[in-house]
């Protein structure tokens, strides 16, 4: 079995018993692909096999992103100078809804060349924003999440690793924590969330004021030294032609 993964790219631990990656699913590994040299030891301590059978030879999906660039994903996002990408992660652990914004306050805010779009994750059932506005709205869940990726200038997610996503496109992020301890606790982290992934995050609730602040200066500076040295610790073995190399090693085997 060969298990792939963007690895530091899941921001928790997956040698934690969650989800897929149960301690006996993890025995039947022979080896993990994963997409940077950094990533390495995290999939060898969540398979528990030799770093030699860790290999970093890039994540496939990200070679749909080379070279392309914003409006090239065709979504609402690419018609606003400034466009901002909320991408929640699914919470069914401790059954909790994604962090409450006043969408309505929020929206008051924004200026005629800013949008917001929201995109819950697929298994969320109940939209999160429930009226009408001018410069928000929320997308069908079930789209694909690449175009929109393409086409935001700044991401805002908590734990999800569509981040190292928007990181490969150069999009800056503004992290949510408002659930820190309680998922380091259920889930660990591989590096020190949310400081050595962003270097821009707050408490969502009630701080619609701070968040337009920092969607703001991410926009206006891009990715801080922090960013792109985590862009660097998770995609560096991404470069266009994952997918040619995974072929071939599974070509190898045969």
């Amino acid at each position: 079995m060969i298990a792939h993964g963007l690895t530091g790219g899941k921001l928790y631990g997956i040698d934690q018993p969650h989800g897929q990656f149960t301690p006996e699913r993890c025995k039947l590994i022979d080896y993990y692909i994963t997409s940077s040299e950094y990533g390495r030891q995290f999939a060898a301590s969540a398979a528990g096999i030799p770093i030699e059978r860790c290999l970093a030879l890039g994540m496939p999906r990200t070679d749909k992103y080379i070279n392309k660039q914003k409006g090239d994903g065709n979504t609402i996002l690419s018609r606003y100078k400034r466009a901002y990408l909320y991408l929640p992660t699914f919470r069914a652990k401790y059954n909790k809804a994604a962090p409450r914004i006043d969408y309505e306050y929020l929206n008051s805010l924004l200026e005629e060349d800013e949008v917001l779009v929201v995109k819950r994750h697929m298994i969320s059932k109940k939209r999160m924003v429930t009226k009408p506005l001018t410069n928000i709205c929320e997308v069908d869940s079930m789209q694909p999440t690449t175009p929109y990726l393409l086409d935001c200038d700044v991401i805002i997610t908590d734990f999800s690793s569509a981040l190292f996503d928007a990181y490969f496109l150069d999009k800056p992020s503004v992290l949510t924590a408002d659930e820190n301890d309680e998922y380091l606790i259920s889930r660990g982290m591989y590096m020190n969330y949310p400081y050595e992934y962003s270097s821009r995050f707050l408490s969502l609730k009630n701080n619609e004021e701070k968040l337009v602040e920092l969607l703001r200066d991410a926009y206006n500076n891009g990715m801080t030294d922090v960013e792109k040295l985590c862009k660097e610790r998770t995609s560096n073995a991404c470069d266009g032609h994952s997918s040619e190399r995974v072929v071939q090693f599974i070509n190898s085997l045969i």
